[in-house]
């Protein structure tokens, strides 16, 4: 897998099937919404197929919503 980018810019991956693209992008679009605090309507992702895009939303909607269930399983620390 290919990375044309360095931190903070605009990314280009060139990679074979089964390489892990939409895996790694999931991950770095959490990484810009949850540690950058940028908003995910500010963030956006291009594919070359709806059904790739489909793909990335599916996985992207279930991240979140792990991440969610997470965060409310911890328990609350006194303070």
């Amino acid at each position: 897998m290919t990375d044309t980018a360095s931190k903070g810019e605009n990314r280009v991956v060139i990679a074979g099937a089964g390489s892990g693209k939409t895996t790694r992008l999931i991950g770095e679009i959490i990484a810009l919404a949850t540690e950058r605090k940028i908003p995910l309507e500010r963030i956006a992702a291009i594919t070359f197929t709806e059904a790739a895009a489909a793909e990335i939303k599916e996985r992207l909607r279930s991240e979140i919503m792990r991440l969610c269930l997470i965060h409310i399983s911890e328990p609350t620390r006194p303070y």
